[in-house]
């Protein structure tokens, strides 16, 4: 009876923090709108962005607490689309405003990494028209693509027309174009995405530790993945950690940093952030770095990570790992086995998990953060002078699209003799059991996979045509 009682006290307390949650994003929006009547462009992005966490997170809690993540529909999303009218300027600054407000329009919605943030019906895709726009005629030849890894584009310059840009001459523009994300993001910070767990284990309690000060660790060592301020960390730990971290900076995809103390100065995610700033841990333009603090005194296991990563890992997601790997350590051997495995287990989820990259598009350029560093893919179409075109968001309801994740490579072909002239299309090389060309259009509804995961978009069509690809009025 008692354990009854329990459980019911944890749904009311549930239920309770539920609709607290409910009020304090409605304060939020309030707050949001408010700025949003008098703001600059740069506040009304920022406020699109809030709104869109917001409602996330809400449908997030209501799934956790309810089963259903319905509620979140009672946050509006202050969104605002604009129309850029026709765009001036040289070729390459033209492709370059495209290619900067298409990562504008991917930030505003946090990146893709939310779950149907429209609320769609099973099976949908819907939009948020960000951006209206037109390309003038006349335009001059502009500069040979510093990058070619998408097949179609006539590479003499002197073919190109006056009065379009081919999809494939803007997708190596975007492979090849470095962004800037200070800029891109209103001057923001970089952001971040991890949790902690407290640890029940007392084996390696001090009674007088030795503090580590936050201020003090300025320099990450130059091979080891491990720094141990303890000493409790054996060698044999420490050699299978490196070697987990060696696989992620071969993979190109991150840089791991497992950082252990008798007792640190702070282990919340403000100190968490200092350290992996003060040391440099990301690469250059990147937020790549992976920062695991271990306080021993404290029982806290934080792992923090480069907002790179939050389209693979979220907050919820990285708690309920520490938990599963220490919720049960009763002995120093296995809390050294859960350290460890921990850190293979972000190493599977990064690597493992993620889509093949596109290896020739660099790393800082707008196509690899549009598309979250080829997780997911943006849907161009070319652009004409005698056209109005737009850049939207869009959004599919959960089903199974999670083929994409088991894609061992993605590559762009061009495609001109399916109806759709001038479209650049994913060809997925392998999965499973064969080859596939895949209609944009019919990406999500026709090719699915068996995990219920979920794909979200950039798209650059023609105005008249955005509702053959999604639903706009939402």
């Amino acid at each position: 009876m008692a354990k009854t009682n329990k459980k019911g006290a944890e749904t009311t307390s549930s239920l309770g923090s539920l609709i607290l949650a409910i009020i304090a994003f409605g304060i939020i929006i309030a707050i949001i709108v408010f700025f949003v009547n008098r703001g600059t462009e740069i506040t009304d992005i920022n406020a699109c962005r809030t709104s869109v966490i917001a409602r996330a997170n809400l449908g997030q809690m209501a799934q956790d607490y309810l089963g259903t993540p319905e509620p979140k529909k009672m946050v509006p999303l202050v969104c605002k689309t604009k129309d850029e009218k026709t765009l001036s300027g040289t070729r390459e600054e033209i492709k370059e405003r495209i290619s900067f407000l298409s990562a504008q329009c991917w930030y505003q919605f946090n990146q893709g990494r939310d779950k149907d943030i429209f609320g769609t019906e099973w099976g949908e895709k819907s939009c948020f028209i960000c951006y209206y726009f037109k390309i003038p005629s006349g335009m001059d030849q502009g500069r040979p693509s510093e990058i070619n890894i998408f097949e179609g584009e006539d590479y003499d310059i002197s073919n190109r027309p006056q009065n379009i840009i081919s999809a494939p001459e803007l997708y190596n523009y975007m492979a090849g174009a470095a962004n800037n994300l200070p800029i891109l993001i209103g001057g923001q910070p970089a952001e971040y995405v991890g949790n902690a767990y407290n640890f029940d284990f007392t084996g390696f309690h001090n009674e007088n530790p030795t503090k580590i000060r936050i201020r003090d660790i300025t320099t990450a060592p130059l091979q080891d993945h491990v720094m141990d301020y303890s000493g409790n960390i054996p060698l044999e730990t420490r050699e299978k950690i490196s070697k987990e971290g060696l696989e992620l900076i071969q993979a190109n995809k991150a840089n791991l940093l497992v950082i252990a103390a008798e007792q640190l100065e702070s282990n919340d995610k403000r100190a968490a952030r200092r350290i992996m700033e003060n040391i440099n841990l990301h690469s250059y333009e990147r937020q790549n770095g992976i920062l695991v603090l271990v306080d021993f005194n404290n029982k806290v296991v934080r792992v923090h990570m480069g907002g790179e990563f939050s389209y693979e890992l979220q907050d919820h997601q990285i708690g309920l790992m520490i938990e599963e790997k220490f919720g049960k350590v009763n002995s120093r051997e296995q809390f050294m086995s859960a350290l460890v495995d921990l850190v293979r287990d972000i190493r599977v989820n990064l690597i493992e998990g993620d889509v093949a990259q596109l290896s020739m598009a660099k790393p800082d350029s707008y196509y690899a953060y549009i598309s979250n560093y080829e997780s997911t893919f943006p849907i161009i179409t070319s652009i004409t002078a005698d056209s109005t075109h737009v850049i939207a968001y869009m959004s599919s309801a959960p089903e199974r699209d999670s083929f994409i994740k088991r894609a061992l490579g993605v590559a762009g072909e061009y495609i001109g003799d399916i109806g759709l002239p001038g479209t650049i299309v994913p060809t997925i090389i392998r999965i499973r059991k064969g080859q596939f060309l895949v209609d944009p259009r019919n990406i999500v509804s026709e090719w699915r996979g068996d995990t219920g995961e979920f794909m979200n978009n950039i798209i650059i069509v023609p105005a008249n045509e955005i509702r053959e690809y999604c639903i706009t009025d939402k």
